[in-house]
């Protein structure tokens, strides 16, 4: 689909359930495919499989506790700008563009919990936010989950991460940033290319 759409309500994804989020844009357009999820009762819920593909954008501003299933970014881009967006499942990062923080002109890391999963090449970006269209400073900053086994990021290959600024803001301090909190373990025989 392309345009702007604004979800307001809860989305369910049952067990064995795959919702997918794809649209049919040939190159990345930020304003022609724009899904924003937004509002205290939106988020998701259940046990289900989430995909991003496309190359749209999927805005996360909402809460979602009561899910635990999977989040797969694989093309486009997702901001993020509540922290229980994912809820408390996986996130695999497959491909795309993935970015966090808040918005407007404050900065702030944005710190996820989630189980963190990368399988390919991504960026971390900032971009641009639904109308008013507004930065998203992006910092995510992967902290420990108080669960040890979801705290590890195996890397079975060397992947790279790079990085996209949109440059609207003078300072470097709204430059894409990416961390790993204290507790929280890079493994595997891969490594990342930064």
């Amino acid at each position: 689909a392309q345009g702007r759409y604004n979800f307001n309500t809860k989305i369910n994804v049952n067990a064995g359930k795959t919702l997918t989020f794809t649209d049919n844009l040939a190159s990345y357009a930020s304003n022609n495919a724009y899904l924003l999820i937004s509002g205290a009762n939106a988020g998701f819920s259940g046990a289900g499989n989430i995909i991003k593909s496309g190359q749209g954008i999927l805005d996360l501003r909402s809460a979602s506790p009561d899910f635990t299933g999977t989040f797969t970014l694989n093309s486009g881009q997702v901001l993020i700008t509540n922290a229980n967006a994912l809820g408390t499942g996986t996130l695999t990062l497959n491909g795309g563009r993935i970015g966090g923080g808040v918005i407007g002109t404050s900065y702030t890391a944005l710190e996820l919990k989630n189980e963190l999963k990368i399988t390919n090449n991504f960026m971390v970006m900032n971009g641009y936010t639904a109308s008013p269209n507004q930065i998203s400073a992006s910092h995510l900053k992967f902290v420990a989950s108080g669960n040890a086994a979801k705290d590890n990021v195996v890397l079975d290959s060397v992947y790279t991460i790079s990085y996209s600024w949109a440059g609207h803001l003078s300072t470097s301090q709204y430059y894409p940033k990416l961390t790993f909190g204290q507790g929280r373990n890079l493994t595997g025989t891969g490594g990342l290319n930064l």
